[in-house]
């Protein structure tokens, strides 16, 4: 017997900043309408940040940049994204516009599935009842709470400003990650004999300066225990903040043009060294410092 033609898509909407436990149960979610009514998911995503079009002065801070956002939806299991690039002519484009135009012409929407409280158009004019005016089929997906507080995007970025790792990592489902393109550094890692990945950040969201013991996500092997520098190397006088990965028993490994790095556990602040031989022995301390907290973390 022949199964039935998909004769649409499941769409959930949203920025997905984070792609926090909140945004997941909303993919999942998308994953289960569009399995029973045989339609095919996607998740429709916005960049910039609304925010940094409609209120500039109040631009928010993103957790994740758009490449990192699109990376963990294709792993929450969302492999067809649409990203929609949010300008001022998107802005003025009213509620129904934006339904007839880019859900149901462009994206060929049968369900569109929201986050409670979420409002779409010029001025916010668009909600869920005019999405149901419009659609066969429209899912609102109540908020996910973690204690007494809704699980979003602004508290976790406040815990990830504040150093409070392990809360944002158990809000977003998985250790606090960084995503950025990799730069060429000095090479005074190596010569020291601490190899680095010297990396640009994409987000905007960063937990404060420091040494961290974290996990390089290699593409082909996975996870990598790893020490991370993230701030200004004052030992050899530079002030502008470095984001610098030695991956721990370092073999053959894959290193792509854009990589993620997990931050599990603030070891110590940034601190100046008055020789190499100095900086050298606390470099080691800080290898075994990271595989002690590292292992602590797999019991």
């Amino acid at each position: 017997m022949r199964s039935r033609p998909v004769k649409g898509r499941a769409v959930c909407i949203g920025v997905f900043d984070g792609v926090h436990r909140g945004h997941q149960r909303i993919i999942r979610e998308t994953l289960r309408v569009a399995r029973r009514l045989r339609l095919e998911p996607m998740a429709l995503t916005f960049d910039p940040h609304p925010s940094a079009v409609v209120c500039p002065r109040k631009r928010v801070k993103l957790i994740y940049g758009l490449g990192h956002r699109l990376l963990h939806l294709a792993q929450a299991g969302i492999q067809l994204r649409a990203v929609l690039v949010f300008d001022r002519k998107m802005a003025r484009m009213s509620a129904l516009g934006f339904i007839r135009e880019v859900l149901i012409r462009k994206l060929k929407a049968h369900t569109v599935l929201i986050g409670e409280g979420f409002r779409f158009g010029r001025g916010g004019e668009g909600d869920a009842a005019l999405l149901r005016s419009q659609l066969p089929g429209v899912r609102v997906v109540g908020k996910l709470k973690s204690g007494a507080c809704a699980i979003s995007s602004t508290r976790i970025r406040g815990l990830i400003s504040a150093g409070r790792l392990a809360e944002a990592g158990r809000l977003c489902g998985r250790p606090v990650g960084i995503y950025g393109q990799v730069v060429r550094g000095h090479g005074r890692g190596r010569k020291l004999g601490f190899p680095t990945i010297n990396i640009r950040p994409v987000a905007e969201t960063l937990p404060p300066a420091g040494i961290y013991a974290g996990r390089f996500i290699d593409p082909e092997a996975g996870p990598l225990n790893a020490v991370i520098h993230l701030g200004p190397r004052p030992t050899f006088g530079e002030k502008i903040p470095s984001f610098e990965i030695h991956v721990i028993h370092r073999a053959k490994m894959s290193v792509p043009r854009y990589v993620e790095v997990q931050l599990i556990k603030r070891l110590r602040e940034v601190r100046r060294y008055s020789t190499s031989e100095a900086l050298i022995v606390q470099m080691n301390r800080d290898v075994r410092s990271a595989l002690s907290a590292l292992r602590h973390r797999k019991k």
